[in-house]
């Protein structure tokens, strides 16, 4: 349900990216309560390979990409890029007092996003793009904790 959310928030989005010419970045916010137990790196990785499931007389997970805002399956059973303008997207988590951010990074945007530029944001990417083989196997750039932003008052003098 979680993925389902997501990829209709980035449908909503998708055609402010369509045209910009530059690297652009889908931030999804909440502050409902217990945000931060689902906008988690679960989220992040759902965001490239929609919800995993099991199949019958499988050992492995499968994805059908579906819910996926980066990658869908092609006529041809092969997995390629969508929505090419959306660079990455930061799943964002208000508490009462921190904020908790992760995201991932879409392969082959038509114009990459340098997540050194956000160096505590760990971000989930797919390791080997072009794929091989239909596997896709997914890394983060900085372990997948999400990075804490503690709140700070604001006092008015």
């Amino acid at each position: 349900m979680l993925a389902s959310q997501l990829w209709e928030r980035a449908s909503d989005k998708r055609y402010q990216f369509a045209d910009i010419g530059m690297p652009g970045v889908l931030a999804i916010a909440s502050d409902h309560v217990g945000a931060h137990l689902v906008l988690n790196q679960s989220a992040a990785q759902y965001l490239l390979t929609s919800t995993p499931f099991w199949t019958g007389g499988s050992e492995r997970m499968h994805v059908d990409f579906a819910q996926s805002i980066f990658l869908k399956l092609g006529d041809k059973g092969d997995i390629i890029p969508y929505n090419v303008g959306i660079s990455g997207a930061i799943l964002i988590a208000v508490g009462a007092y921190s904020s908790y951010a992760i995201g991932a990074l879409r392969p082959a945007a038509t114009h990459k996003f340098k997540s050194e530029l956000l160096w505590q944001v760990p971000f989930a990417y797919v390791k080997d793009w072009p794929l091989e083989n239909r596997q896709i196997r997914c890394d983060w750039t900085l372990g997948n904790k999400p990075h804490e932003v503690p709140h700070a008052s604001i006092r008015i003098e």
